[in-house]
């Protein structure tokens, strides 16, 4: 079953990144907050990182200093992870944004180029 992500609203309007914390994640709850969406990529790709790490450490390494390991999948999990992170992280501050700008009454556009109150820099 998908559960919809939704936004929620922190103490003193303080960013989600600031007061993300552990304690803040409730797996028994039916919907899910972007706070909890950034604390599960961020554990994912530690635990990606540590394995990659581990596998290397425990690898055999060759008289030059080269390693001998087959960590091919692990690198390509730790990546795909990494991305997964930068997209959810875009997420939360295109959501963040859309938030500010309504409630600031503001109209966010796909095009800057057609904003009228575009200054000049002399």
């Amino acid at each position: 079953m998908l559960v919809p992500l939704v936004a929620t609203a922190t103490p003193q309007n303080q960013p989600l990144g600031l007061f993300m914390n552990q304690e803040s994640v409730h797996e028994d709850d039916d919907d899910r907050t972007t706070a909890e969406l950034l604390v599960t990529l961020d554990s994912d790709y530690r635990k990606c990182y540590q394995h990659v790490i581990r596998q290397l450490n425990l690898a055999d390494k060759t008289s030059d200093g080269q390693i001998l390991a087959d960590t091919d999948f692990e690198a390509r999990q730790l990546i795909r992870t990494a991305f997964a992170y930068i997209e959810g992280a875009t997420f939360v501050l295109k959501t963040e944004a859309t938030f500010n700008a309504e409630e600031k009454n503001v109209e966010l556009t796909a095009n800057s180029s057609t904003s009228s109150s575009k200054q000049t820099l002399r």
